[in-house]
């Protein structure tokens, strides 16, 4: 991934981090929980939605 590649070689002063984002989709075999993404549920998603936990929502139809 891109962004991981930037973050291995990134030589500037102050360090930066690759946020771990939620999704509801599910789990793929090469995915780590917790460091690819926080999997939940749907209703989870929808409960933390409600709670204002998110700070930015996409949603991807497909």
């Amino acid at each position: 991934m891109l962004v991981n590649a930037l973050l291995k070689n990134w030589s500037m002063p102050y360090s930066l981090a690759r946020i771990v984002t939620y999704t509801t989709k599910s789990l793929r075999k090469n995915e780590i929980p917790g460091k690819d993404y926080h999997f939940v549920s749907q209703d989870k998603f929808q409960e933390l939605i409600s709670m204002g936990f998110f700070f930015r929502i996409e949603l991807f139809l497909w």
